[in-house]
């Protein structure tokens, strides 16, 4: 999996929780994470910033709603 789309599927800080936590253990070689269209909050982006810390080439150009 290398570009995994979860745009406007109305994430909450839970569902960043649980996917920080999958992203921190398991071995991946995904590059894009579109997260676009999610009210994440500043609590949410937190949780996933440890998450996504590890991936060297990552478009983080979704991260946030703007």
């Amino acid at each position: 999996l290398k570009n995994f789309e979860l745009s406007g599927c109305k994430l909450s800080e839970i569902s960043c929780e649980a996917l920080s936590s999958v992203l921190t253990s398991q071995p991946s070689s995904l590059r894009e994470l579109d997260l676009s269209d999610n009210d994440l909050g500043d609590s949410g982006v937190k949780l996933l910033s440890s998450g996504v810390e590890r991936f060297r080439l990552f478009n983080k150009d979704h991260l946030l709603h703007e």
